[in-house]
C-alpha cells in the first residue's frame, strides 16, 4: 500500500468502468484484480490507451454477469493500473492503485464496455482537534485488532506509523480489516473524513468485540482438551506406579469382570446402566487397594442385589396391614396411618407415581423394622 505521497494526479472526468465482486479497493491500497469479463477487459484497453486509469466499484449482487446501475454502489474509486499480466483461459491479471474516492454521476454504454461519469471526492487537508482525537481511537482499536486477529502480520502495525494524515490513516487501516463488501463500503462511501472515521471505528470495535468472543471460546476448548489430556497423562502414570508397588488397576479380571457380567447377564432400567457404568468405569481407574474403591464396590454389591427382576403382586388388604402393624409395633400410630393411607390410595389407583414412603427419625426409633412389616403386610 501506498503510504503516502502527495502527487498531484490530474483524474478525468469519465472513465472506463471495472465493476468489482466481493472486494473494495481503497484509495493508496494496491490489489491485483483477476478479469475475465469481456467489458472489463475492454475498459482495461480503453484505459492502456489512454491515462491508464479506470474506475473500480464493487457490486451489490456477486452473482450479476452484466450488472447495471442498480447493481453498482454508487462510490467507488479512482485506479491507476500499474501492471497487466496474460494468464491462461483468457484471463488478465491487473495489479491497480487506489488514486481517490468518486461517485458515479452517469454510467454511458459503448463500444461492449461502460463508462461511467464520475466526481472526485477531494480529501480533506485541515486536521481539527475532533479529527485527531478520533484518529487516535482508530490507531488504538486497529493495534487491538491486528493483535486479536490470526490472519495479520505485526509488521502492519509498525507501518502505521509511516501515516501523518488522517485521509490516508483511514484508508490504510480499512484496507487491512477482514471483513465483506456490506461491512467495508460504508467507509469508502463517507465523504468527509469524521463521517469516515466513524464509519471505521464502529466496523473496528463490532470486528473486536467478535474476535475476543472467538479468542475467548478457543481458550475454553483448549483449556478442556488440555484438562483431558492431563488428567489422561496423570491416570497412564498412576497406573505405571501401581504396576511397580504392585497395586494393579482393575483390569479386565477380578471385580471389574465380576460387575461387568453381572450387567450383562441380565436386562436393567437405563438410568441403572448408565449409573453402573460409571461406576464401572471409576472402579477401573481406581487403584485396588484404595479407599473410593471399596466404596465403589459396596454400592456395587447393593445395586446388584436389589431385586430388579423379582415381581410380587402385592396384598393390599388395609385390615390385614393393619393388624401386622400392630403386632409388630406398639405406638406409632400417626405412621401407622400414615402408611395405611397411602395403601388405600395406592388401592383405589392401583398405579401410583413415586411409591416411596421416607421414614425421618434417629436411631434406634424403629425405621427399618416398620419397613420390613410393610414389606410383610404387602407380601413383598
Amino acid at each position: 500500500m501506498n503510504l503516502g505521497q502527495d502527487v498531484e494526479i490530474e483524474i478525468p472526468s469519465r472513465l472506463p468502468l471495472i465493476p468489482l465482486r466481493d472486494v473494495v479497493i481503497y484509495p493508496y491500497m494496491i490489489f491485483p484484480l483477476l478479469i475475465g469479463r469481456e467489458s472489463s477487459m475492454k475498459a482495461v484497453e480503453e484505459a492502456m490507451v489512454g491515462e491508464k486509469m479506470v474506475f473500480v466499484v464493487a457490486q451489490r449482487n456477486p452473482s450479476e454477469e452484466e450488472p447495471d446501475r442498480k447493481d453498482l454502489y454508487s462510490h467507488g474509486t479512482v485506479a491507476k493500473i500499474l501492471q497487466i499480466l496474460k494468464l491462461p483461459n483468457n484471463v488478465i491479471k491487473v495489479l491497480v492503485e487506489g488514486v481517490a474516492r468518486a461517485r458515479i454521476t452517469k454510467i454511458r454504454s459503448q463500444k461492449s464496455m461502460k463508462l461511467v461519469d464520475i466526481k472526485v471526492i477531494e480529501p480533506e487537508v485541515q486536521v481539527t482537534p475532533q479529527v485527531e482525537a478520533t484518529a487516535r481511537v482508530a490507531i488504538n482499536l486497529f493495534r487491538k485488532y491486528v493483535t486479536l486477529s490470526p490472519n495479520l502480520p505485526d509488521e502492519i502495525l509498525s507501518n502505521i506509523e509511516q501515516v501523518n494524515r488522517p485521509s490516508v490513516l483511514v484508508d490504510f487501516i480499512a484496507a487491512h480489516i477482514i471483513q465483506g463488501v456490506e461491512q467495508k463500503q460504508p467507509i469508502l462511501e463517507a465523504e468527509s473524513i469524521e463521517d469516515q472515521f466513524e464509519a471505521l471505528t464502529q466496523l473496528l470495535e463490532g470486528e473486536n468485540e467478535i474476535l475476543e468472543l472467538e479468542r475467548n471460546i478457543e481458550n475454553q476448548v483448549r483449556d478442556r482438551i488440555t484438562k483431558t489430556q492431563r488428567n489422561f497423562y496423570l491416570q497412564e502414570q498412576i497406573r505405571v506406579i501401581q504396576k511397580e508397588l504392585g497395586e494393579e488397576f482393575e483390569d479386565e479380571s477380578g471385580d471389574y469382570a465380576k460387575y461387568r457380567l453381572k450387567l450383562d447377564e441380565h436386562s436393567y432400567p437405563t438410568e441403572v446402566v448408565q449409573k453402573v457404568e460409571e461406576e464401572l468405569e471409576k472402579l477401573r481407574m481406581t487403584p485396588g487397594m484404595s479407599p473410593e474403591s471399596t466404596v465403589i464396590r459396596n454400592y456395587l454389591d447393593w445395586v446388584f442385589s436389589l431385586p430388579w427382576h423379582k415381581r410380587t403382586r402385592d396384598n393390599l388388604n388395609i385390615q390385614n396391614a393393619e393388624v401386622i402393624l400392630d403386632e409388630d409395633h406398639y405406638g406409632l400410630e400417626k405412621a401407622k396411618e400414615r402408611i395405611l393411607e397411602h395403601l388405600a390410595v395406592l388401592k383405589l389407583v392401583r398405579k401410583l407415581r413415586g411409591q416411596i414412603i421416607c421414614l425421618v427419625g434417629p436411631p434406634g426409633v424403629g425405621k427399618t423394622s416398620l419397613g420390613r412389616s410393610i414389606a410383610r403386610a404387602l407380601k413383598r
